[in-house]
């Protein structure tokens, strides 16, 4: 039996080892496989929710366009006269400063120019003087009878004056004395009435005396008061005749005064007279004087001419208004310019940033709001700006040839709307060694989340500051 090459050969343990291991280790590969596949892929869903998130958050508050390039100041510079160009002191892309002369044409023309208005200016001026001249010499000759008749004209009637006032004072004196005449009439009569009065009363006493019914002493009263009655009575008499007399004598001098006032006022008409024979003087002076003010007139036209032709002297000379870099030169020696011809630009140095949104991108986009603005020109370089203002109407509207959208085949396209955007002050722009001309592609992001409110209505163009103020 033990012989028998049917039986089963004994078990081996360190033979059976070896092959036993291999089919153990194989699940346990799968499933680190599968655990190293679903971690990656874990790792892979977060990173793609992160990213997912942060592009969505990204994309909510942040608008950008690739419509956009740089915008600035070009300054066309042209001739204001025409000339052949004599000297060009620039070039292509040189930088100049203001005040710099960057063409100059051929002055001969206008310095012959300003010669002939100087000589002509010159000569105005000599005639002007001989005019001068002459009118003084005319009112010196012809005025002196015309002056000596005015004068005796202005004498006369300064006699008038004096004789009217002598007239009025005649006048004056004759009233009065006529009243202090008057007066003393009156006077007399009274006084003649009390003498008579006392007369009588003398007579009563004297009789009334001879019956002794009163004393001696009462006839002397009676008698001394009729005395001095006929006294003053015959004072009054003689005061109106003094006054008569003064009368009399005023009369006569109104009688004066009027003669004199006749006399004066003939003296008036013969000086009246002399000055209307001595008026063509005066007519020759006014001559000379429009003479002397046409000479003025010739000067003032001479003194433009001149001024105009040291204008057009110095236009020859095309000096550079502000700093800038020189470009589109077409200005050559030797060149034949017209006036008004452009002969080189001007880019100056400040430049921004015009992007067209599309105007679903506007609704939370104001004036103030920070941007990023990267330029194609130098990747990896980022600028900041602002947004300065939004224009008010798309660009469309204001193109050469604007939609008409009332003729019945309307298509509804999304409009873009120019926005403006300026660099930072501290940016330095075309201050370091990054070059930004108008026309350079830039792709601008707007950070819309300092202001989630829909755009006001309001100046699109003022500060956030300054819609709060209004």
């Amino acid at each position: 039996m033990n012989g028998n090459s049917n039986s089963p050969a004994p078990s081996n343990p360190a033979a059976g080892a070896p092959p036993a291991a291999p089919a153990a280790a194989a699940p346990k590969k799968a499933r680190w496989r599968n655990r190293r596949v679903l971690v990656i892929g874990s790792i892979l869903v977060v990173i793609a929710a992160v990213v997912g998130g942060w592009w969505l958050y990204y994309s909510m508050y942040h608008e950008s366009t690739d419509d956009a390039f740089i915008d600035g100041n070009i300054v066309p510079m042209s001739s204001k006269v025409k000339g052949y160009i004599a000297k060009v002191n620039v070039l292509d892309n040189q930088w100049v400063e203001a005040g710099t002369v960057l063409v100059e044409l051929d002055p001969h023309d206008y310095e012959a120019d300003v010669q002939a208005a100087k000589a002509a200016l010159a000569a105005a001026q000599a005639r002007q003087k001989a005019a001068a001249l002459s009118s003084e010499l005319t009112h010196v000759t012809s005025f002196a009878g015309l002056d000596q008749a005015k004068a005796a004209l202005a004498a006369a009637q300064a006699q008038v004056q004096a004789a009217r006032s002598g007239l009025v004072q005649a006048q004056v004196m004759i009233i009065v004395a006529r009243a202090d005449a008057a007066q003393a009439q009156a006077l007399v009569e009274a006084k003649k009435a009390t003498a008579d009065r006392d007369q009588l009363d003398l007579q009563r006493a004297q009789q009334v005396f001879k019956q002794q019914a009163i004393s001696q002493q009462d006839l002397d009263h009676a008698q001394a008061a009729m005395t001095a009655a006929q006294a003053d009575w015959q004072a009054a008499v003689k005061t109106a005749a003094a006054a008569q007399a003064r009368v009399t004598q005023a009369q006569a001098g109104l009688s004066a005064a009027q003669a004199a006032v006749a006399q004066s006022q003939a003296q008036v008409q013969q000086a009246q007279a002399a000055v209307t024979a001595a008026e063509p003087a005066d007519t020759e002076v006014a001559r000379s004087k429009a003479q002397v003010s046409v000479s003025d007139a010739d000067i003032q036209e001479a003194q433009a001419a001149l001024t105009r032709a040291e204008l057009n002297l110095s236009y020859t000379k095309i000096v550079a208004p502000c700093a800038g870099w020189v470009t589109r030169k077409s200005a050559e020696k030797g060149a034949y310019a017209t006036g008004g011809e452009r002969l080189l630009a001007i880019v100056r140095p400040d430049v921004w940033v015009v992007a067209n949104f599309k105007e679903t991108q506007l609704t939370y986009m104001r004036p103030g709001q920070p941007v990023t603005v990267e330029v194609d020109a130098f990747p990896g370089h980022t600028f900041r700006g602002h947004v300065q203002s939004i224009q008010a109407g798309t660009g469309a509207r204001f193109s050469l040839l604007p939609p008409e959208n009332a003729t019945g085949n309307y298509i509804k396209v999304v409009q873009r709307v120019p926005v403006k955007i300026v660099f930072d002050a501290d940016e330095h722009i075309n201050g370091g060694q990054l070059l930004l001309a108008p026309g350079m592609s830039v792709v601008p992001v707007v950070n819309i989340t300092r202001d989630t409110a829909p755009m006001a209505q309001g100046p699109r163009g003022a500060a956030p500051e300054a819609l709060s103020q209004r």
